[in-house]
């Protein structure tokens, strides 16, 4: 999901994005102990997508607004 989407959703679609991703999160790392993961870089892409997550739901909390990458202005 790209960071203008999840910007997009509301603080309760937010929170069980959070809630979902930790899930798949500590059923990853169950099936890595028993032997059952084949694709090992999606612990990665977990972790970075819960990164994104929380760091969008901080900048709400903290009220912090971001500009998209377009209106930004060149030095």
């Amino acid at each position: 999901m790209k960071t203008a989407e999840i910007r997009g959703l509301s603080d309760a679609e937010l929170e069980n994005k959070i809630t979902e991703v930790r899930k798949a999160g500590f059923q990853l790392r169950l099936r890595a102990v028993y032997g059952q993961v084949k694709n090992t870089a999606e612990a990665r892409k977990l972790r970075k997508e819960l990164a994104q997550y929380l760091t969008i739901q901080r900048e709400r909390e903290l009220g912090i607004e971001r500009q998209s990458a377009s209106r930004k202005t060149k030095r």
